[in-house]
């Protein structure tokens, strides 16, 4: 899809062997809506240690028109958290200084921010913002352990706050399910019911960083990866865990298919987006409670690629 760019018109005039100042450092974070692809971006990233915000457009597979600035930001301050609507039409990002804005991602303007006070949504930095499946309410996460719930439309205060026991990482929302995830920094994973605004459970078992959640289609299991080595499979409706296993380097980002036949990974080191096979399709499993500290954890190595052998 390209590298990003300040200026691409700039950029595509400067020679291979010529400094581009203008391309912007690694992405950091992605959120991507698929509904208003064919007619406007569809995909917005974060950037490393910058406030800005880029989009990029998978129909057309090149970066999109728009650079996302919030207006009278401070220096230093950096995007560290965003989401974009399920209609494709709104994205929402957080900043390291609490703020949180609006954006609308057809047009790239700017659409307004979230709390009245110093135009902060929060005391702290944002460690996750999140909308539900039909743009009625706004979730943000700060580092003043408090999740915060708003009106999409009217930003000026939450309609209700939840104080958090633990310090939250990161945030992740399956918006059919109306469930929400935060992986808290003791190394715990708490789901939170976002119609009903209160924590319906709690998964303990990971002995390191999380560093990423992913759901699978019918928000019946939850896939967690950790600093630890380790990849685990949560039952949501039981709250027990049901699955493990190690790899050699640490997962940093996981994703289920739509469908959940397969598991996608990424890992530290590692170039390549590894696939992994739902054994539930091939063969008969009964899924039963796992206690992490009584079992010896299977190591299992990276899928590689290999020649298929004729019969």
């Amino acid at each position: 899809m390209g590298r990003a760019s300040k200026n691409r018109k700039a950029s595509k005039k400067k020679k291979r062997n010529q400094v581009d100042s203008l391309i912007l450092p690694s992405i950091t974070k992605l959120s991507s809506c698929m509904q208003r692809d064919k007619q406007w971006d569809s995909i917005a990233s974060l950037h490393e240690n910058k406030y800005l915000t880029s989009t990029w457009s998978y129909n057309k597979i090149c970066m999109g028109k728009h650079i996302l600035k919030p207006p009278e930001m401070e220096k230093g301050v950096l995007a560290t958290c965003l989401t974009v609507t399920h209609c494709g039409n709104f994205v929402v990002i957080g900043y390291s200084n609490g703020q949180v804005h609006k954006f609308n991602m057809q047009s790239g303007i700017y659409r307004g921010h979230y709390g009245k006070e110093n135009r902060k949504a929060h005391k702290g930095a944002l460690r996750g913002v999140e909308t539900d499946l039909c743009n009625q309410r706004v979730i943000t996460v700060g580092a003043d352990d408090k999740l915060k719930f708003w009106h999409f439309k009217d930003a000026t205060s939450p309609y209700h706050v939840l104080r958090l026991d633990e310090s939250v990482n990161m945030t992740k929302c399956h918006r059919d399910s109306g469930l929400l995830a935060l992986a808290n920094e003791d190394f715990s994973i708490t789901l939170v019911d976002i119609d009903t605004m209160n924590v319906v459970r709690k998964f303990e078992g990971h002995i390191g960083k999380i560093n990423d959640i992913d759901f699978d289609c019918q928000s019946r299991w939850l896939v967690t990866s950790s600093m630890d080595c380790t990849i685990c499979t949560w039952d949501i409706p039981s709250g027990q865990l049901v699955d493990i296993f190690s790899v050699e380097q640490p997962c940093t980002s996981l994703s289920m298919s739509p469908t959940g036949d397969f598991l996608a990974s990424t890992h530290v080191g590692e170039l390549g987006v590894f696939l992994w096979a739902n054994k539930l399709l091939y063969d008969k499993v009964f899924l039963r409670p796992i206690d992490r500290k009584s079992i010896d954890i299977p190591r299992l190595n990276l899928p590689t690629t290999a020649a298929e052998k004729p019969d």
